[in-house]
C-alpha cells in the first residue's frame, strides 16, 4: 500500500514551534516494521493512533527528541 508521510522531527534547543518537517512517498504493507527504522534507542517511547480515515500517527519520543510520523493512505 502506498502512503504519504510526513514526517515531524522536534530539535529540544528550537522547541515544538518550529519542527524540521519532510514529506515523502511511502509503500509498505508493513508500516509498524517501517517505523522500527526511526527507533534507535533502548529508552525510546513510541505510541500509535489509528484515526477512523485510516491515518496511522505514531509519536516517538527517545533522549529528548520527539517525532512526529503521520502516514495518509494514498488514493
Amino acid at each position: 500500500m502506498e502512503y504519504e508521510l510526513i514526517r515531524e522531527l522536534v530539535n529540544p534547543c528550537a522547541g515544538e514551534a518550529h519542527p524540521q518537517v519532510s514529506v515523502s512517498e511511502v509503500d509498505t504493507d508493513q508500516v509498524d516494521s517501517y517505523v522500527q527504522q526511526f527507533l534507535s534507542g533502548k529508552h525510546s517511547r513510541c505510541t500509535k493512533s489509528v484515526l477512523d480515515s485510516g491515518v496511522l500517527i505514531y509519536e516517538i519520543e527517545e533522549d529528548g527528541q520527539k517525532q512526529k510520523l503521520t502516514f495518509t493512505p494514498c488514493a
